[in-house]
């Protein structure tokens, strides 16, 4: 556990030592999301907790369900409530988007639940009496995300949650991926984007819990950026497309 800028370092400093160790041996290491088909992709699960002085705001040791407070499930509701948008800062590129598909095991489905993987919040439950380790794990960022911005974006959206009382509803006991259409709209069960454009349109319709940290100007520009690069994406054939449609 550290500080946001602290562990925004260390994230930095992880990557580049994998990437020169991998180097001095001749290999190439990757942090796609997505580099391989048919393997397992790569993920940023990103673990938080909220402190006051000494204390875990997330843990409540009178809570009988998860020793998780009133004000930890708002902060929940704040990410959910704004995950759509948040997918354009933690999954930034398109290749983020052939790891978030349906059926597999990233998360594509707005819900939280407890040592539940299926979700896309889950709160560990691994100890109980223990302060310290009261968290929630953000499951959708991939490693391409900015850590800089993606720390200080879920922080924005959690405090959101906190300050309109946004309730997340209960947790989500069930396997996701194996619940009917049905039964995810009884549970108000939401979708992420299928796409970078498609992240992006949620960030220019929903960012207004971001502006107290993020300008306006910022946000334009990150937004132009990435419209760009799936514009190119988008225009751009591949070799699974030539190999299926070539001799159409």
């Amino acid at each position: 556990f550290r500080t946001l800028v602290e562990q925004a370092d260390n994230v930095q400093l992880y990557k580049y030592v994998v990437h020169m160790v991998s180097h001095s041996f001749g290999k190439t290491a990757t942090f796609m999301p997505k580099p391989i088909f048919g393997d397992n992709a790569s993920a940023m699960h990103t673990h938080q907790s909220l402190w006051n002085g000494n204390s875990n705001i997330l843990y409540d040791e009178n809570d009988k369900l998860a020793q998780f407070s009133q004000t930890g499930r708002y902060y929940i509701g704040g990410i959910l409530s704004h995950a759509s948008a948040l997918c354009a800062i933690s999954n930034p590129t398109t290749n983020s988007y052939k790891r978030l598909v349906p059926g597999f095991e990233a998360p594509t489905n707005v819900c939280w639940g407890l040592a539940n993987r299926s979700a896309a919040i889950r709160v560990p439950m691994y100890n109980r009496n223990i302060e310290k380790n009261k968290r929630l794990e953000y499951r959708v960022p991939d490693p391409t995300a900015n850590i800089y911005l993606l720390e200080a974006a879920l922080l924005l959206a959690g405090l959101d949650g906190i300050k309109n009382k946004i309730d997340p509803g209960d947790p989500i006991e069930e396997n996701v991926y194996k619940l009917s259409a049905e039964k995810k709209r009884e549970y108000k069960i939401g979708s992420l984007p299928v796409s970078l454009k498609g992240a992006l349109n949620a960030l220019k319709s929903d960012s207004g819990f971001l502006e107290d940290v993020f300008t306006k100007d910022f946000i334009d520009v990150y937004t132009e950026l990435k419209y760009r690069e799936y514009v190119a994406f988008a225009q751009t054939p591949t070799a699974w497309e030539i190999s299926m449609y070539a001799d159409a």
